[in-house]
């Protein structure tokens, strides 16, 4: 399934914020200003990520991976490839989530805490777990 502008723009904006623009004719995008901002505020109240984007809405493909880092700093990047599945987070199954809220609210958290990732490898489906820590 395509992946709509709304949907990948909307996983820059906390929860209950909204797009500019008309419904049904477009949507102003935030500008990058907007969306840095937003995260500044998002590390004021101590809210951290990842360091890896993923498709919004399911299934929750990898689109990029920035800034992956084990519990001692160590770069996780090689171990997950763009295109593999996120499918557990912490042993919660998120394959069938409908809404990114919920599954922002399983990855972000506070700095220098873990969380356990399970994917799917696009090529052949098998699963594999990496633990990572929140820092970005």
């Amino acid at each position: 399934a395509a992946i709509s502008r709304t949907h990948t723009y909307a996983s820059l904006l906390p929860a209950g914020k909204k797009l500019s623009g008309e419904p049904g004719r477009g949507f102003a995008p935030p500008r990058s200003s907007d969306a840095l901002q937003m995260r500044e505020e998002q590390k004021g109240a101590g809210i951290f990520g990842i360091g890896i984007k993923i498709d919004v809405p399911p299934p929750f493909k990898v689109q990029r991976v920035v800034n992956l880092q084990d519990t001692n700093g160590d770069s996780l990047n090689d171990k997950v490839a763009i295109g593999d599945r996120l499918v557990y987070v912490d042993g919660q199954a998120i394959d069938q989530a409908e809404y990114l809220n919920f599954v922002e609210k399983l990855i972000f958290g506070e700095k220098n805490t873990t969380i356990t990732l399970t994917f799917r490898r696009k090529e052949d489906d098998s699963s594999y777990k990496v633990v990572a820590n929140r820092h970005v």
